[in-house]
């Protein structure tokens, strides 16, 4: 049932974290004898940063091979070490949107990338690269925790809301679906609008009756509660998951506005990979206006 993976974004700061996710996406490729590209991003900030300073060019030069460097030595170590296919990226200005730009230029299944987690009012303001990637990119994102080191998923977690772009869910996680593998389908609603249920029922039937064609182990069950995003956490550990897909979206109310949106609370915070898939209708601002935000919004990736 493993759907196809030809081209593998992976995009690291050479960070313990961001490199990890690098190798996530080298067994990734593996697997499906695709193509890693590998990119990492010279943030334009570091470089007005030195340019307004007294220090000359020759120390932005320095900056930018030193890069170039570490990117050259990790390429080739990779191809010292495994039998895939790599093309190197390193564009330089604002790491979200060179990974949106990257990815939307060339045919990329998946991007893979390491998340770091933040909390509280920061979570909000700051949130992550990784984070503003899955809301600016039409492609599905595969966000790695520190520390964790499975490409190959055998118990996954695919919570349902009363969202759309279901069936799109569940086409990029056949990406990952084998003979072996166990879906758990955890349907989550508010208990006092259970009619909401039957606004995903055609989704649902189709998604069970492929599985069952495929013979793939899947169960269901249904949560009434008021904290998605925290039931999705938690049922992460109910199901000893190691991997759990999610439509992205962006929150409105004042609630969510304080904690961080369902989309950001659970990359920031899973202890498991996440595979994000943000539907067309879910962006609520274009790529172009999210170039214009100022510098101190971005994060690390």
């Amino acid at each position: 049932m493993e759907g196809k993976i030809k081209n593998v974004l992976a995009a690291t700061d050479f960070s313990e974290t961001g490199n990890n996710a690098v190798m996530i996406a080298i067994k990734i490729c593996k697997q499906h004898d695709a193509v890693l590209h590998l990119l990492h991003v010279v943030e334009n900030k570091y470089i007005v940063a030195v340019a307004e300073s007294s220090l000359d060019a020759s120390v932005m030069h320095e900056i930018d091979q030193e890069a170039r460097s570490q990117l050259y030595n990790l390429y080739e170590r990779i191809l010292a070490d495994h039998q895939v296919r790599v093309q190197i990226h390193m564009p330089i200005g604002t790491p979200y949107i060179e990974i949106c730009k990257t990815a939307s230029e060339m045919p990329i299944d998946l991007i893979v990338m390491g998340s770091r987690g933040a909390s509280g009012l920061k979570e909000f303001f700051i949130g992550t690269t990784a984070f503003r990637v899955i809301k600016n990119t039409n492609k599905a994102v595969l966000t790695i925790p520190a520390n964790f080191g499975k490409a190959n998923f055998n118990r996954i977690l695919f919570p349902i809301r009363f969202v759309d772009g279901i069936k799109e869910k569940y086409r990029i996680t056949q990406f990952f679906i084998k003979r072996d593998t166990i879906i758990n389908i955890a349907v989550l609603y508010d208990e006092e609008k259970e009619e909401q249920m039957l606004d995903c029922r055609g989704a649902l039937a189709d998604m069970l009756l492929s599985l069952k064609n495929c013979r793939v182990t899947c169960s269901i069950e249904m949560y009434p509660c008021s904290n998605i995003a925290s039931k999705v956490l938690e049922l992460t550990h109910t199901y000893s998951a190691d991997l759990v897909v999610i439509n992205a979206t962006n929150d409105h109310n004042w609630v969510d506005f304080l904690r961080g949106s369902y989309t950001q609370r659970i990359v920031n915070h899973s202890a498991i990979a996440v595979l994000s898939f943000c539907h067309e209708g879910e962006k609520q601002r274009t790529f172009a206006d999210q170039q214009h935000q100022p510098e101190s919004l971005n994060g690390n990736y």
